[in-house]
């Protein structure tokens, strides 16, 4: 006499365009709070460095072209030449006074630095720089204005071979490389207290040296 076994339900896997519009659907959601959480402390920060009643400050942030963060995003990265007129675009939007936001690498000799590289959005705002570490938890980023005074600020070699390598500074990605443009290129700068530097993205390497460079001929006149 047969009898009848009973095997469980195999759960049925989700599709890959389950799985990608979930995705789609988590990553709008973090950067709406995110960008929620960056005008509230961005309103913050004026308010505490007392800035004249109807200055204009714009509250709008714009991606650097050398910031990778989405696939469509990598298509005018990854390319031997990135769109010259979104470079000067982003020189033209620093100069306006607004945000330009850089995905990059940070660390200094001094305070509370990290003494290695570290990921990062760096802010190249009107009043200055603001580095936002890129932590684990969302809610654990901070802003960390740099109030120290700039000196002077210019490009440099990794460290070393292990430094270039993990932070995209050699083999493909180094000048002339099929990578190069999604290569990184450290940009060290002199300030009052020691010395901070920042792995930019090449494409983005022209832009922080003019927002540095105009940050430093405003502190000499004193505007």
């Amino acid at each position: 006499m047969s009898e009848d076994v009973l095997m469980p339900d195999t759960p049925a896997l989700p599709s890959s365009a389950i799985l990608l519009g979930q995705v789609a659907k988590v990553r709008e959601t973090m950067n709406a709070h995110a960008d929620s959480l960056d005008t509230r402390a961005g309103g913050t920060l004026r308010a505490i460095r007392g800035r004249k009643p109807g200055a204009r400050v714009s509250a709008t942030r714009r991606r650097s072209t050398g910031s990778v963060f989405t696939p469509r995003d990598m298509l005018t990265v990854y390319r031997t030449s990135p769109r010259e007129e979104r470079q000067e675009d982003d020189i033209r939007t620093v100069d306006r006074g607004e945000v330009v936001t850089v995905y990059c690498a940070y660390r200094g000799t001094y305070g509370n630095y990290p003494r290695r590289f570290m990921g990062c959005w760096l802010d190249l705002a009107p009043d200055g720089l603001i580095i936002r570490p890129m932590l684990l938890l969302a809610f654990l980023w901070r802003r960390i204005p740099v109030a120290e005074d700039i000196h002077s600020a210019q490009t440099r070699p990794f460290a070393s071979q292990w430094e270039a390598a993990n932070w995209r500074g050699s083999g493909a990605y180094a000048s002339g490389g099929a990578l190069q443009q999604a290569g990184k290129v450290v940009i060290s700068c002199r300030t009052s207290a020691g010395v901070l530097e920042f792995a930019v993205p090449r494409p983005d390497v022209p832009l922080v040296l003019h927002y540095l460079t105009r940050r430093i001929k405003d502190s000499a006149t004193g505007a």
